[in-house]
């Protein structure tokens, strides 16, 4: 049989050689923006935003990876490199599922010993606000964060992964428990489980409940709720990377560079300083803004609306930190230490 191929529609190809061209243009704005950052005198705004609002004006993959710096303006401490980073205070001992494991009830009190719990009380900042904002008008920029402070309000649920999980919800640690690997519980993680009702129980198995956070020991692909599938997949379809208050020292980091190396992707990074871990890779060309993401950022994403206009979302990106935990007993009618199921849809179905 004769085989019958249909000539592509020209309009196609033209939109095609339009898309490579504007990734191109990225590229070689890229290498100039990453000439000067590597002088030391950062990269300003004004260079970063018109390339970003390129690729976003041809619905390009941007994806956005957030870390401790973005919630500094929040009130809350960084994990790294700071006097009162978190991870430089025995976090990375006491924050394990063995250490949880052998002392359920120690594990839930070291999290209000550790001061924690203000990573509840904190509110969304700016730095948030103009990436919800950014997310809202762009449905090609999605958000991989590290942070479990839940404070990436107003970022569609579909462009939002939190990589690290969240302090919101409660996970079960018993082997075999569909709560341990595939869904979270409603809680209350900003009570004290060990005054009164005790450490909180899995409704199904009746094992002890943590908050659905990934611990040291655990990996990515342990539990549903960290999406790790689908972050990957974000991460092979980027076409640029920006980097919000991380000190790339983490597994999440660490596949974004190579990715961005092996396809040679552009990387900006917004911080206040040029993070240790990555001045030893500074062959893999990123791009630094100095400055404070609450500053930066509204300045972000003032520069690529005046580059690519969009109607302003329906859905306000909040300022306030919404209720976090389900209705305590006296307002739901149930009790607080029985949360009920909250099934989470599998990472590689959920394709947003």
């Amino acid at each position: 049989e004769l085989e019958i191929r249909e000539k592509p529609e020209k309009h196609d190809t033209i939109m095609q050689w339009a898309g490579n061209t504007v990734v191109r243009w990225v590229r070689c704005a890229h290498r100039r923006a990453m000439r000067r950052s590597s002088r030391g005198a950062g990269v300003s705004v004004d260079v970063v935003g018109p390339a970003l609002a390129e690729l976003l004006r041809e619905r390009k993959r941007v994806v956005v990876v957030t870390g401790a710096g973005l919630s500094a303006g929040s009130g809350l401490p960084v994990y790294r490199e700071a006097a009162d980073a978190v991870w430089e205070t025995s976090l990375m001992k006491w924050a394990t599922r063995d250490a949880f494991l052998k002392d359920p009830a120690a594990w839930w009190r070291g999290l209000g010993d550790r001061g924690l719990m203000r990573f509840l009380q904190a509110d969304p900042n700016p730095g948030h606000a103009a990436i919800a904002d950014l997310a809202q008008r762009h449905p090609s920029l999605v958000v991989v964060t590290q942070n479990v402070d839940g404070l990436h309000h107003g970022v569609p649920p579909t462009q939002l992964i939190e990589a690290h999980g969240t302090l919101t919800r409660l996970k079960c640690v018993s082997a075999d428990c569909v709560h341990a690997t595939s869904t979270t519980l409603a809680g209350d993680p900003a009570a004290d489980p060990t005054h009164g009702i005790g450490v909180p129980r899995c409704p199904r198995c009746d094992g002890p409940l943590c908050p659905a956070i990934l611990q040291f020991d655990e990996d990515y692909e342990s539990h549903a709720v960290f999406q790790w599938h689908k972050a990957m997949k974000w991460f092979q379809e980027a076409q640029a990377f920006l980097f919000v208050g991380t000190s790339f020292a983490v597994g999440a980091t660490n596949e974004v560079l190579l990715e961005a190396a092996k396809r040679h992707v552009p990387v900006f990074s917004f911080n206040l300083v040029v993070p240790k871990a990555i001045r030893r890779l500074e062959r893999l060309g990123v791009s630094h803004v100095l400055g404070t993401a609450v500053e930066t950022l509204p300045a972000l994403a003032q520069a690529i609306a005046a580059e690519v206009p969009a109607a302003a979302s329906s859905t306000p990106s909040p300022t306030k930190r919404a209720r976090l935990a389900p209705p305590s007993p006296s307002e739901s009618g149930q009790d607080a230490a029985s949360p009920a199921d909250l099934p989470l849809q599998n990472s590689e179905k959920n394709e947003g």
